[in-house]
């Protein structure tokens, strides 16, 4: 078989399944290009441009019988292999997270001038605030000591204070200015792309990873809007 027909083939392949995900446009790729192109992700910009070089080839060999002039490389055959395969087995949560072994968090029991001086000396935007049975409970932030300090929960923060004295401010939902959300180990990069780009009044800063995508299952993992942008 030459590179050419491959490239026809596996096109066609490539073809079955992006019909499967916009089933009712008139032409699903040139939605699909659409699609990429306002991803926040930067390797589908790099895609869009890809499949419409892709498409415009498949169509000079398909209906204008020039095929003799047009050399297939490689290369093209080897990204519609791996876009099969991304069709096939798309990647997950699991995938692109950072695993909670890498994530610095923090429990209620934690010495609150200790936990400051690790978000000062690595410069930690949030930290995730979990139990005893690794449960994400809250998030700790310096919002949280102005939030103290501004609803006069807290006057000073003595040596001994632990973050336990703001258990009524970390919750997850008593976030000012972000939101904060789970989801499955299991759940597709589409999916999560879709979950940061949901339209709310709060910016979604961060998501947690569970089994389950809930708050009853122990963390191991979180994505940020960086890793889903810079996954490979």
């Amino acid at each position: 078989m030459s590179l050419n027909e491959e490239f026809l083939k596996l096109y066609r392949q490539v073809e079955m399944y992006i019909d499967s995900k916009y089933p009712y446009t008139d032409s699903s790729i040139y939605e699909h290009i659409k699609n990429l192109e306002k991803s926040m992700v930067k390797k589908d910009i790099e895609k869009a441009t890809i499949y419409d070089a892709l498409r415009n080839m498949r169509n000079q060999l398909s209906h204008r019988n020039v095929g003799e002039f047009i050399e297939v490389t490689q290369k093209s055959i080897d990204f519609l292999k791996e876009e099969i395969n991304e069709f096939i087995n798309p990647l997950t949560s699991k995938d692109i997270m950072l695993p909670i072994d890498k994530v610095y968090y923090v429990y209620l029991s934690d010495n609150t001038i200790d936990v400051l001086d690790e978000i000062y000396k690595n410069g930690y935007d949030v930290l995730p605030v979990v139990n005893e049975s690794d449960q994400v409970i809250g998030i700790f932030s310096l919002d949280v000591i102005l939030k103290s300090i501004y609803s006069k929960k807290i006057g000073s923060i003595s040596k001994e204070s632990t973050l336990n004295d703001f258990k009524d401010l970390i919750g997850i939902n008593d976030q000012l200015k972000e939101r904060y959300d789970f989801v499955s180990d299991e759940a597709t990069v589409e999916e999560i792309i879709s979950t940061f780009n949901k339209k709310e009044p709060k910016k979604l800063k961060m998501l947690f990873v569970t089994k389950y995508g809930n708050s009853k299952n122990p963390i191991i993992g979180i994505i940020t809007p960086h890793d889903v942008i810079n996954h490979k």
